[in-house]
């Protein structure tokens, strides 16, 4: 039996922009929609020539009511999220992107199981390296807050649609889902962890968005707008939270980055720094050990 637009309990947005030759994930599952009470939404960029054509040609061969095309100059993958959320009327969202593969039942089973309470659910992922084909998996590790500071792609999420109503992505192209996370204080929230997979990640892709200088700075401006919605806070889980992630960006502009940004992170750090309350400073120096643990313990595998 197909879905219908009234039983359908998930709404799924997915951006698709530049990513000519990769969408044969998408094409490899978007088939099994019509089986499921999902409301998926593609959003495509008109600017992007690359994917036009074989992106219509795949949606072409579908007419299922709960999937909705959606086509705008936006830009930014933000952005087209923010177009798809308006469309969205389901009471659970997730954020996918195009290059990937969720695992729609498992996801859907949790939906049914949840809570009253539960604002999100997040679950673990397989990686698969487009590459060789190897599949890694990482779970919600120990249930922890922990577990999303260190792999907080939204990907792997689905949220109450009711928490999210007043919040908008930025049209950042590299940090903008972290940024996301922050600004709905993810760290109060009433968080359900799945030990199940909820997707599978693609890494190792020709062209997937790369950190180049432009990408990277977007990453440094991320941090900057993180690190004044800590500093503004005074709850302890949400300066933890937010700190770490600003600690991982900030590594990943001193491993990626060229001079200009490593120096721009020296700069970072003195603001940073610069009139910290106690709460913030142990929140910091926590965060940072957990990271330094978790570096060392795959380097050790």
């Amino acid at each position: 039996m197909k879905a219908s637009k009234n039983t359908n309990i998930l709404t799924s947005i997915i951006p698709v922009h530049n990513i000519g030759e990769r969408l044969k994930y998408l094409n490899s599952w978007i088939e099994e929609i019509q089986y499921h009470p999902i409301q998926l939404i593609i959003v495509h960029d008109s600017t992007d020539k690359n994917s036009d054509y074989e992106l219509k040609k795949i949606l072409n061969q579908y007419n299922f009511s709960n999937l909705i095309f959606l086509e705008g100059k936006y830009g930014n993958p933000g952005y087209a999220r923010n177009a798809g959320f308006e469309a969205a009327t389901c009471d659970w969202v997730a954020f996918w992107d195009s290059d990937d593969k969720p695992i729609m039942q498992t996801i859907l089973n949790e939906i049914n199981l949840a809570s009253l309470k539960d604002d999100v659910l997040v679950g673990g992922f397989n990686t698969l390296n487009a590459s060789n084909g190897d599949i890694y998996r990482i779970n919600a590790n120990n249930a922890s807050l922990k577990s999303v500071c260190m792999n907080p792609g939204i990907w792997r999420m689905v949220f109450r649609k009711k928490i999210l109503e007043d919040l908008k992505f930025t049209n950042l192209r590299m940090g903008e889902d972290q940024l996301f996370l922050s600004a709905m204080n993810f760290a109060q929230l009433n968080i359900n962890y799945i030990l199940k997979p909820f997707y599978e990640y693609t890494i190792e892709q020709k062209n997937q968005l790369t950190n180049t200088h432009d990408t990277l700075v977007d990453l440094r401006e991320a941090s900057t707008i993180i690190l004044k919605h800590l500093k503004a806070s005074n709850d302890k889980k949400v300066i933890f939270f937010d700190a770490f992630l600003i600690i991982r960006q900030q590594l990943t502009l001193i491993k990626m980055g060229d001079t200009y940004l490593r120096v721009k992170v020296i700069q970072f750090i003195i603001t940073y720094f610069r009139n910290l309350n106690l709460t913030i400073l142990i929140s910091t120096i926590s965060a940072l050990k957990e990271i330094l643990v978790n570096l060392k313990r795959h380097k050790l595998k």
